[in-house]
């Protein structure tokens, strides 16, 4: 009775040991068990194959800082090569505008020395009329030149905007 008594009192207690060692013993048939060594050696191996990851990753990010740098640098060293270029280029227009200003001068400076048949007696100056086209020519070149100087620095302000949007962009996008 006793003994009864103890059973229906532990049955589980008694059950539940018996579950934990069947599991003992086919963990330990099967080769689940391990020791704390074991444990420990595959936590190192995997914290050293994800530090050689951070580190290949890392690399592989400078790298392409550095690509991406250099196409920058690329970009903004042909911009200054256009604009020098477009200066080169405006300054030799503007020579070209002083010899056609000069030589207006000189045909200006012929009609007067000659007399200006087409103003009447009573009328205007003669040199007002004459020197209206120099004056003209002269404004006309001015405002070409200013607006050939927006124009170039904007063109290559542009070309190297797409220049360093492109080395920003991953080369297989």
């Amino acid at each position: 009775m006793i003994v009864r008594d103890l059973l229906k009192r532990f049955w589980p207690y008694l059950l539940g040991g018996a579950i934990v060692i069947g599991a003992w013993a086919y963990a330990d048939r099967r080769g689940y068990q391990r020791g704390a060594g074991d444990v420990q050696a595959d936590w190192n191996a995997a914290k050293a194959e994800a530090a050689e990851q951070a580190r290949q990753q890392e690399q592989a990010n400078r790298a392409e800082e550095q690509r991406r740098h250099a196409a920058q640098q690329e970009a903004i060293d042909a911009k200054d090569q256009e604009i020098a270029a477009a200066r080169r280029d405006a300054d030799d227009a503007r020579a070209a505008g002083d010899e056609l200003r000069a030589h207006i001068n000189r045909l200006t400076a012929a009609c007067r020395a000659a007399g200006d048949p087409a103003v009447a007696a009573g009328g205007a100056p003669a040199d007002t009329t004459a020197n209206l086209l120099a004056d003209v020519q002269r404004r006309l070149d001015e405002a070409a030149e200013g607006i050939a100087r927006h124009a170039d620095e904007a063109s290559a302000s542009g070309r190297a905007c797409e220049r360093s949007y492109d080395a920003l962009m991953k080369p297989d996008e």
